[in-house]
């Protein structure tokens, strides 16, 4: 009873929440489209040019056969450090470079394929998430904060934090999992079917991604306009979508807080994420909760390097300025230099004359 009571309480909400939405739509209509059009031109300046590559590779290399053929000499270090057999070495190598979805989806891809089993693929939907360098230093880093260092050490922060995170989840995994991998039950297909099978799954992965960005950049706009305070403005933008989270965030906050929040990734990524964790057999909690975690090793990792390489925080946050202007302009600070002046001046005339 109690469970009907809530399935039935869930779908009031959820269709008061979705007719709210609608109304909001309607009446604030160049909020609206401001939205879309903001999302359409991170789409086209920041997502496909950094994504779609990498979406394409990484596909390929699976369905062509080249991820296991590769990975076979770094079987060992696979298994050392993460458990896994080496033809993921692949897809850990595109979570780094790639971006958000690109190593779930080949790790579902894997697992579909029959070269990884259900235990290793749902381990690798934990930690393969990563926001690509393209990203985290070009866009982020000089583009948003202004220096390329502190670019750099926000994608250092965000792959140490994933590595740490394989290397947990191999020591924690149940007894059974196993680091060999089975037998593929699929042969390889000819290199143009992989190739244009590729390309058709780059492009499906492309149109969804900037479809949750489309509407979470409307939804971001129309909540500003509820009059809440500006702090919890800007955290509700770095929680919905990280784009524009990190634009909104980037010369307010410490630099270890922007790497928390690429780590987490907001909820568009993790709604973008959802497809391919559900494939590798991992629940939205805990996606969430692999996401929370991997966050505060990033953001702590990113503290330390701030306090190891302290000129690259001062070169890229500038989040205070070195000097007070008013202490420049102190009307005491004034009369007591030319005071003091005045008595320099009178002391070497004494010793002249004298």
């Amino acid at each position: 009873m109690e469970i009907r009571r809530w399935s039935r309480a869930r779908l009031w909400i959820t269709g008061a929440v979705t007719l709210l939405c609608m109304a909001a739509a309607l009446l604030h209509t160049q909020e609206a489209e401001q939205g879309i059009t903001d999302g359409i031109r991170i789409c086209a300046q920041t997502l496909i040019p950094s994504l779609f590559p990498f979406l394409f590779l990484s596909t390929f290399l699976v369905r062509s056969g080249a991820c296991a053929a590769m990975g076979r000499p770094l079987s060992p270090v696979m298994r050392a450090l993460f458990g896994l057999p080496g033809n993921c070495a692949g897809a850990v190598l595109m979570s780094l470079l790639g971006g958000y979805p690109v190593g779930v989806g080949m790790a579902a891809e894997l697992r579909e394929r029959g070269e990884i089993t259900a235990e290793q693929a749902r381990r690798m939907a934990l930690f393969c998430v990563n926001a690509g360098p393209a990203f985290t230093i070009s866009a982020v880093g000089a583009g948003m904060t202004g220096s390329t260092h502190a670019g750099v050490l926000l994608y250092a922060s965000g792959a140490a934090a994933l590595l740490l995170m394989g290397i947990a989840l191999h020591i924690l995994r149940h007894s059974g999992g196993g680091s060999a991998a089975p037998e593929p039950t699929q042969a390889p297909p000819l290199l143009s079917d992989a190739m244009t099978g590729s390309v058709s799954s780059a492009v499906k992965s492309m149109v969804n991604i900037c479809a949750w960005v489309l509407l979470f950049s409307a939804v971001g706009h129309l909540l500003r306009l509820i009059p809440v305070p500006e702090t919890a403005r800007l955290a509700l933008t770095c929680i919905l979508e990280i784009s524009s989270g990190c634009a909104a965030a980037a010369r307010q906050v410490p630099l270890w807080t922007l790497a928390a929040m690429l780590s987490f990734s907001g909820i568009c990524v993790l709604c973008q994420l959802m497809p391919g964790c559900r494939r590798c057999g991992v629940s939205a909690g805990e996606l969430l909760l692999s996401r929370g975690i991997s966050s505060a090793l990033s953001g702590g990792i990113c503290a330390l390097l701030c306090r190891l390489f302290p000129a690259y925080v001062q070169t890229s946050a500038g989040f205070q300025p070195l000097y007070h202007a008013g202490l420049s302009v102190s009307v005491p600070a004034c009369a007591a230099l030319l005071i003091m002046g005045l008595i320099v001046i009178n002391e070497v005339d004494i010793r002249h004359k004298t």
